[in-house]
């Protein structure tokens, strides 16, 4: 490998002089190449001919001539509809108009020039010039046509662009937030990339995290979907990449006003919410916002026209959804006190509840309890810290079933009471902000920044869960904040450098409504269980096997920060388009979490069952996990002290390629990569 690496210095050096070590996650530029060659009417190649490739939005044009081999190269352009104009004395001057460049692709567009004068221009639409030859590469490319016009389905979540990624040959998306592939690889294994930098979150690939990276839906010009036959300039990807285009301004001022409305008002509702006598659940939903770009214009001072453009988007989604409707099973009021006379099986037979501290071993070695005297716990028997965690949980009052159900019946005790109230609100901002200015034919930048905030919080009634303190619910607060560059300097008509840059800062935090920074409550003077690391944060935890369980975690989540530096460096030399660059990337994850730092305790039905046969359900044994936990009999638990775990992956890598037209039917791509992902620090 050391070996490897000398190697690929020399070369570079010997190309280059210079290599500037940037970096991307799936190390791929967003920018494409148009290029071609320059006939006459015979065939005969032509040498020297001015082209001048034309940006129909924003005027910038770059100048090149034909080489000896009569081809021209366009690298690295930004994506849009592109002019090419061919002109040498003697012919007609030709116009290839309509040349569509798609994100990461290379596009043909060969020029026959004819003979005559030059005051007459041959024009040619460029519908049938899209298929590239000049390399193998597997890619598709949804374009901003399909990005505005094709319908999304919008219901509880923002638009995202894995929608549309959907719809590609080389996707799949197999359900939840982990089963997206590309190309045949892992799920959850993909890249992103926005303006050549790494839309990625460090840890984990869930699609709703990614998303969040990724700018509104109207401020993405386009973006591809690249498989396979990558070049050397491209690494470090499982399967596949989607690359995203931020949209810039023009010459021309447009805009855009949208609303996506959807209102339970206009629902119908389902069969059993019908039957059970529910109305219709609570959603409404909102999805609205606009664009404009435009060039930079301040009156009577500066016109941008041709130099300076900007683009802006705000999306805004709102949503309010209720609860649907779903049974949760919960402790009769008589368990409270200890009576479990009600507490039966599906034939209407009492389970009887065993007390653990009569437990004897028999000759034949089994094991019996003595079940207590009615199926009722004496409260003296009741553990301190049980009773404390009762007061706390019922201090607003304690729950009672709801379904109408008979004491003395199944129904009485499981799936007991229904769920019909308590919303999910979930609110969600994009802010995009681009701008782009030429220097000169020399020198252009561009610097994009992308604003993201989303939150699900509990609805003024409390959360779609049990309510009050009972519920087991927890918030989410997620943002990122996203920024790229880019400067392009073209040294002369045949070397261009394009060095781009940029980071995400993506953070989430959970809480619980239990949280003493949501309830104000301290709850070290309400219950405290011995030996955790602070009583105060959160209410005690409690997780049953028949019941469903109480309180939220404490306070978690993490942060996924990307810095990327990147250089790629082309020059053409004859029939060989030269490019080489390198990259540089620190990926860093910051978990945070007390989630049990007040305790988890968890309780089973086996405490106060007969001791039986492994696998035999309480059905046949008896116990109540609610019985357990009202005597301390624990059958497991957990206990988090603060942590914060900081983590880096520096990346590496350089890569040198060449793409040699040997004739007109024959392109050869070759290249050599190498690339170090070193571990955490």
């Amino acid at each position: 490998m050391h070996h490897r690496f000398l190697m690929l210095n020399r070369i570079i050096r010997a190309l280059a002089g210079v290599l500037v070590l940037a970096a991307v996650m799936m190390a791929q530029s967003e920018r494409g190449t148009i290029q071609g060659d320059v006939k006459d009417s015979t065939g005969a190649v032509i040498i020297g001919a001015k082209v001048t490739v034309t940006n129909l939005d924003t005027g910038v044009a770059v100048t090149l001539a034909t080489n000896e081999s009569g081809d021209f190269v366009a690298p690295s352009l930004q994506v849009g509809k592109y002019t090419v104009r061919v002109e040498k004395e003697g012919f007609r001057p030709a116009s290839l108009a309509g040349i569509t460049l798609n994100a990461a692709t290379n596009v043909r567009a060969d020029v026959t020039l004819e003979i005559g004068a030059t005051s007459t221009t041959v024009e040619v639409q460029a519908a049938a010039l899209q298929l590239s030859t000049e390399n193998a590469k597997t890619s598709a490319a949804v374009t901003n046509k399909l990005v505005d016009e094709l319908p999304l389905v919008v219901s509880g979540t923002l638009r995202s662009p894995f929608d549309l990624a959907s719809l590609t040959p080389e996707s799949k998306n197999l359900g939840g937030d982990n089963g997206f592939m590309l190309g045949g690889g892992q799920g959850a294994s993909y890249g992103t990339n926005l303006d050549g930098v790494s839309a990625n979150t460090t840890r984990s690939l869930q699609k709703s995290w990614v998303a969040t990276n990724a700018p509104s839906l109207e401020a993405i010009t386009e973006f591809t979907v690249d498989t396979n036959g990558f070049k050397a300039e491209y690494g470090h990807a499982g399967g596949g990449v989607m690359n995203f285009v931020s949209k810039s301004g023009g010459n021309e001022f447009h805009g855009s006003l949208y609303e996506f409305l959807r209102n339970n008002d206009l629902d119908a509702n389902n069969f059993f919410n019908n039957r059970a006598g529910i109305s219709v659940p609570v959603y409404k939903q909102n999805d609205f916002g606009g664009s404009v770009g435009g060039p930079i214009v301040i009156p009577k001072l500066y016109s941008g026209k041709n130099k300076s453009f900007f683009f802006v988007s705000y999306e805004g989604f709102r949503n309010r959804a209720g609860a649907t409707g779903f049974s949760q099973t919960i402790p009769t009021p008589e368990m409270y006190t200890g009576d479990f006379t009600n507490w039966v099986d599906r034939n209407g037979k009492q389970l009887p509840i065993y007390d653990p501290t009569t437990q004897v071993r028999n000759a034949d070695g089994t094991y019996t309890r003595t079940p207590f005297p009615g199926n009722k716990i004496p409260q003296a028997m009741f553990d301190p810290i049980s009773v404390n965690a009762l007061a706390a949980y019922t201090s607003n009052g304690a729950l009672k079933p709801n379904t109408g159900a008979a004491p003395g019946t199944i129904g009485y005790v499981s799936n007991n009471y229904f769920v019909s109230n308590g919303t999910n609100v979930s609110p969600n901002t994009k802010i995009s902000v681009k701008g782009d200015h030429i220097f000169s034919e020399k020198h252009r930048i561009s610097a994009y920044y992308g604003y993201n905030r989303e939150s699900i919080q509990p609805g003024p009634n409390g959360p779609p869960t049990l309510p009050g303190l009972y519920s087991n619910y927890n918030d989410l607060t997620q943002s990122s904040d996203v920024f790229r560059m880019s400067w392009d300097w073209t040294l002369s008509a045949t070397k261009l450098n394009h060095f781009y840059a940029g980071g995400n800062n993506w953070q989430q935090n959970h809480d619980p409504v239990q949280a003493t920074v949501r309830s104000g409550i301290d709850w070290k003077n309400k219950v405290c269980l011995g030996n955790v690391p602070d009583c105060g944060q959160n209410l005690l935890n409690f997780d049953f096997n028949d019941v469903t369980g109480w309180g939220g975690r404490a306070n978690n989540g993490s942060e996924n920060t990307i810095y990327s530096f990147n250089d790629d460096f082309t020059m053409v030399r004859g029939a060989h388009t030269i490019k080489f660059g390198g990259q540089h990337q620190r990926s860093h994850y910051n978990g945070f979490g007390r989630q049990c730092i007040s305790g988890c305790a968890s309780f089973s039905w086996a405490q106060t069952g007969l001791p039986g046969a492994s696998g035999v359900t309480n059905q046949t044994l008896g116990g109540s996990s609610f019985a357990s936990m009202l005597l301390g009999y624990a059958n497991g638990g957990q206990i988090d002290t603060i942590r914060y775990i900081g983590q880096q992956w520096p990346f590496f890598a350089g890569y040198v390629q060449d793409d040699w037209r040997v004739n007109s039917k024959l392109t050869v791509n070759y290249g050599l990569r190498w690339e170090v992902q070193l571990p955490p620090v």
